[in-house]
């Protein structure tokens, strides 16, 4: 999962993220699809890769309600635990999904956006992978960067 602000001029993202304007940001363009680079992803070739698109998160005074899955669990650990085989999938399979795009309206500031990668198999190693295929068309720097940073 990556994460991005719609939202350069926020003075909270700039405090929160970028190190009290001492930072920098850089800017994407995601308009147009052709977000990631799956098809060059080393589990593609395993026909392992299930999901990688960019969503903007959802802003809710609601929390998000995963009892259902939360009840699921603990059955099939119960299942395991006396010896009958177990269910492997759940009945929602976007439900991790939709778990990743809630948020609290206290952080609606944010204007987040997410970038989520996904595999059926949640234990595949996706450390050396990285879906964004996207080239930078700018960089910000804060109002506090120092000399030293805004010439690196």
């Amino acid at each position: 999962m990556a994460c991005f602000s719609g939202n350069i001029n926020s003075p909270l993202m700039w405090a929160h993220y970028a190190n009290n304007n001492k930072g920098f940001a850089i800017g994407y363009d995601f308009r147009g699809g052709d977000v990631s680079r799956c098809s060059f992803c080393p589990n593609r070739s395993r026909g392992k890769i299930k999901l990688a698109t960019i969503y903007p998160m959802i802003y809710s005074d609601k929390r998000f309600d995963a009892t259902a899955y939360g009840m699921w669990q603990i059955v099939q650990h119960i299942k395991r635990t006396i010896g009958i085989q177990a269910e492997t999938d759940f009945d929602d399979s976007l439900l991790a999904l939709r778990i990743a795009l809630h948020k609290s309206n206290d952080w609606e500031y944010e204007d987040e956006w997410r970038i989520i990668c996904s595999t059926p198999d949640s234990f595949d190693d996706q450390s050396d992978c990285y879906p964004i295929c996207k080239k930078p068309i700018a960089i910000y720097f804060g109002c506090q960067i120092s000399n030293i940073y805004r010439e690196m």
